[in-house]
């Protein structure tokens, strides 16, 4: 409809997906030829988010979801996301990441590209030694997969907060190698201006 001719008239270089409808997700790669990247709507898993109390089980289960949702249209995704703005700091991003390691696994097997993280804006938070002990407790998951997703925001201007809101990417580049872990792919999953942030 209306937003696929928006989607395909823009030539969008790449797009997310909630949706598992071939026709338009066909349309796009063979007129664009962009970047495909699926994520599934909490709702498709039920639980609403990973229980990272059981990260492998949760894993399993989130895989499987993931699986059944876009398996129709797979060969049209360059990327699937596993989850969406969950387990961002401290303890808890270690958990995060042994779910992540384990869901590329399974998806990886079945011939998915997966891009983990999908941090909201300013997260994993902190500033200096915190914010590396963060993104090393989030180190195994980087290093299987195919790509990290950020999202980035920022308010009254997209420059405003740099590094911390949009742009973060770059210190996260720069972590990385401190860390002396090659980065992946860096999908930007979401941006835009936000008075949220």
């Amino acid at each position: 409809g209306d937003r696929l001719d928006w989607i395909l008239q823009s030539r969008a270089p790449a797009i997310k997906v909630l949706e598992n409808t071939r026709y338009p997700l066909e349309r796009y790669k063979a007129e664009v030829g962009g970047l495909v990247v699926g994520r599934v709507h909490h709702g498709v898993v039920g639980s609403g988010e990973p229980d990272f109390s059981d990260p492998r089980g949760q894993a399993g289960l989130w895989a499987d979801a993931i699986s059944r949702h876009f398996g129709d249209v797979q060969r049209f995704l360059d990327y699937v996301v596993t989850c969406n703005e969950v387990g961002q700091d401290g303890d808890i991003v270690s958990r995060h990441s042994d779910f992540e390691v384990r869901i590329c696994e399974i998806l990886q097997g079945r011939g998915y590209r997966v891009a983990v993280g999908s941090f909201s804006v300013g997260n994993p938070p902190r500033e200096g030694d915190a914010l590396r002990e963060n993104w090393r407790r989030f180190l195994p998951a980087v290093q299987v997969a195919d790509a990290l997703s950020l999202h980035e925001y920022s308010a009254p201007r997209m420059w405003t907060s740099a590094t911390l809101h949009c742009l973060r990417y770059r210190r996260v580049a720069s972590i990385l190698a401190e860390l002396g872990v090659q980065c992946p792919p860096i999908i930007i999953g979401e941006t835009g201006i936000d008075w949220g942030v």
